[in-house]
């Protein structure tokens, strides 16, 4: 009776193992494919170098094309670094990939705070965009500082929460062309509660459930994972 409670315990572990796995798959396929979706119909634009391109950010069209390239790399290469199967696999693989999105928040998050202090859009704007920058960049660095003191899991979840940042370009481009927003006050108006609203939300939600799982962590967990911290410590 003892072995069969065990065995039908072990398969509801496996059930539950596999119902996760499949969720991350689903989530994680359709991030990609939200991300493609920004790369294809609203970045790849700005490599035709001409007026009709970038409207009124022509006399910065440089500037905006280092934070599109930046963005690219970042929302691109993310996705790499949140396959945590590849990272475990392909561990070198990983760290490049995890220094070229690196490369690219810093592109991107550099030329945004001189976008966001020469906005044509308005300084409203302009500071929910510097704002965005300077979260997104100290983000990327709490990842980094923390895979290099050996913090695998505060390394993976800083990481989430910077790809959540990256993802403010697709989820602000998403969001400005729903047409139940189009007549929402002026320009202006709109343009700056999405831009606030593009990564604010997403963050908080993200924060929620990391915290959320921190909670509901078995104890047996969370010393397993302090245990195995030095698996990926070894970073350039």
């Amino acid at each position: 009776m003892t072995e069969l409670a065990i065995s039908n315990k072990q398969v509801e572990l496996n059930r539950g193992k596999m119902i996760k796995a499949g969720l991350k798959l689903l989530v994680w396929v359709s991030v990609a494919a939200l991300a493609l979706r920004f790369v294809i119909r609203d970045a790849v634009g700005y490599f035709t170098i001409k007026q009709a391109s970038y409207g009124p950010f022509w006399p910065r069209w440089g500037w905006l094309l280092t934070h599109v390239i930046g963005g690219m790399l970042a929302i691109l290469l993310g996705l790499f670094q949140l396959w945590s199967g590849l990272g475990q696999k392909y561990l070198r693989f990983h760290r490049l990939t995890g220094r070229l999105y690196l490369i690219g928040v810093l592109l991107g998050a550099g030329a945004a705070f001189y976008l966001s202090c020469h906005s044509v859009v308005g300084w409203t704007f302009g500071v929910s965009l510097f704002t965005l920058a300077a979260i997104w960049l100290i983000t990327s660095t709490m990842a980094y500082v923390a895979i290099r003191n050996g913090q695998v899991q505060a390394h993976k979840e800083w990481m989430i929460r910077s790809y959540v940042l990256t993802f403010a370009f697709a989820t602000f481009r998403l969001w400005i062309d729903l047409p139940q927003l189009s007549g929402l006050g002026t320009r202006l108006e709109r343009y700056t509660t999405i831009a606030w609203l593009s990564w604010t939300v997403p963050l908080f939600v993200t924060e929620a459930i990391l915290q959320l799982q921190r909670i509901m962590r078995p104890a047996e967990v969370k010393s397993s994972v302090h245990s195995h911290e030095n698996l990926l410590v070894d970073t350039p």
